[in-house]
């Protein structure tokens, strides 16, 4: 299962045109990181609209949870790991996320049924 791996970043306004160039899909940054770790997928890049200073959000793709803690660990990967976080002011790192596993059960929120009947009763019109 893909494991997203999240991070935030606030970067210096005269330095957001480099980060954004290095850090998305295709940059120096991003083609080096596929070089040394082919298990990151891919990496999305967004920024935030309504921040007073650049902001953006890195949302780094991997083939599984076992893949990316071997290279998080890994030697090779940890300087290039450090230079996109000496690129940014501020680095939080949100951490991992997956998709939440459905459970096998009939459990409905009551809010959830009762929408479902609304549009059921529209279609029936």
């Amino acid at each position: 299962m893909f494991i997203h791996f999240a991070t935030l970043y606030k970067v210096q306004a005269e330095a957001t045109d480099a980060f954004v160039r290095s850090i998305r899909a295709g940059g120096d940054w991003h083609r080096v990181a596929r070089s040394v770790a082919p298990d990151l997928v891919s990496s999305d890049l967004l920024q935030h609209q309504s921040s007073s200073s650049p902001v953006f959000l890195c949302i780094d793709f991997w083939v599984s949870r076992e893949k990316y803690q071997l290279v998080r660990e890994s030697a090779v990967y940890q300087p290039l790991f450090q230079l996109r976080h000496d690129m940014a002011a501020t680095t939080i790192e949100l951490g991992a996320f997956e998709f939440p596993l459905l459970a096998e059960t009939d459990a409905v929120l009551p809010q959830t049924a009762n929408l479902c009947t609304k549009a059921e009763s529209r279609e029936a019109r």
